[in-house]
């Protein structure tokens, strides 16, 4: 089966963003992005640079603190936390909101909320096989819940699961639901496994059950893939949105996934902790870069690292040694 394509997987974290509205309840992300707004207009900081936690996280998190037992309370917390990740670009704070939600299962196992809410969070830091036990364990005690199956239909995509995808997506079509979303990854799936002529069908459908011109801008993005034409420049703006809602995690990864000069050398990524992301690479002469080409790559990278809050460490190790060949840190 072949490897999935960089326009496929923005396609991938496009429409899981669509469908699962990133974990986060409308509430929650609407107290939470206001607040940073105000603190960011208080200290004169912008753009990129690192902001305060926001007074409602705060709250929240001392009232956890007061009300250890109260599960309702550290879920809504665990929430706020995924709220900031997003909205201040915090990985300590995904970090953290991922603890919440497992110190919920500790008390209660099958607590679907947090069930869900892990398995999203695990998608989205890039630890798609955690992501997955925790979407197949939520869908035992909520098998009727089609949003979710989406999802762990999109997760397997991303996994290069095209094969074990399609069946599932079948399944939410049969039922009536989520017809736009299971429609559009279906044809995901077909194209991945070479099956353009079913992508296309599936896209044809898609396109006539898109509910708004974004939606419509970014199956048409995907037709013109399968057809090799230009892509039209509404469908490009739309995926160009759509990416800058991406989690910090998989933003980060996309991005070496898709680079010019790595990209093709890679063979595994992943986030050792928070704030340290590890890219093992095959055939990848570092040593041999003339000065200005290893400074020049180096800038871009420190000034991709630039959007995170915090100082996140990359290193990029040699798939036969293991040697580290280099470290960059913003």
């Amino acid at each position: 089966m072949p490897m999935i394509k960089p326009l496929i997987v923005t396609m991938v974290v496009s429409l899981l963003i669509w469908v699962a509205t990133v974990s986060l309840s409308n509430n929650t992300v609407s107290v939470v992005s206001t607040s940073h707004q105000a603190a960011a207009e208080h200290s004169g900081v912008a753009g990129n640079a690192e902001v305060q936690e926001p007074d409602a996280l705060v709250s929240l998190r001392n009232q956890s603190k007061a009300k250890s037992d109260d599960l309702e309370l550290k879920l809504q917390f665990a929430e706020a936390l995924m709220a900031h990740a997003y909205t201040g670009g915090s990985m300590s704070a995904m970090k953290e909101a991922i603890a919440e939600y497992q110190s919920v299962l500790v008390v209660d196992a099958k607590r679907p909320e947090a069930l869900q809410a892990l398995g999203r969070a695990y998608f989205d830091a890039a630890m798609y096989e955690k992501a997955e036990q925790y979407y197949r364990d939520y869908l035992t005690i909520k098998s009727e819940d089609t949003r979710a199956r989406v999802e762990l239909a999109l997760l397997q995509l991303r996994l290069n699961r095209a094969e074990d995808a399609i069946p599932i997506f079948e399944s939410v079509l049969e039922l009536g639901q989520e017809k736009f979303q299971a429609r559009f990854g279906l044809a995901l799936a077909r194209q991945l496994t070479s099956d353009l002529e079913g992508a296309l069908n599936e896209a044809n459908i898609a396109l006539s059950e898109a509910p708004d011109e974004n939606a419509r801008a970014r199956v048409k993005e995907f037709i013109a893939h399968i057809g090799g034409s230009d892509v039209p420049a509404a469908a490009q703006a739309s995926v160009n949105s759509a990416a800058e809602m991406r989690s910090p995690a998989t933003e980060l990864q996309d991005y070496f996934s898709n680079h010019p000069i790595i990209g093709a050398k890679i063979k595994a990524q992943r986030w050792k902790d928070a704030t340290h992301f590890e890219i093992t690479v095959a055939d990848f002469p570092v040593a041999q870069m003339p000065p200005f080409a290893r400074q020049a790559f180096e800038g871009k990278v420190k000034e991709r690292l630039a959007a995170f809050t915090e100082s996140i460490e990359v290193g990029i190790v040699d798939a036969v040694s293991g040697e580290e060949l280099i470290r960059i840190t913003r």
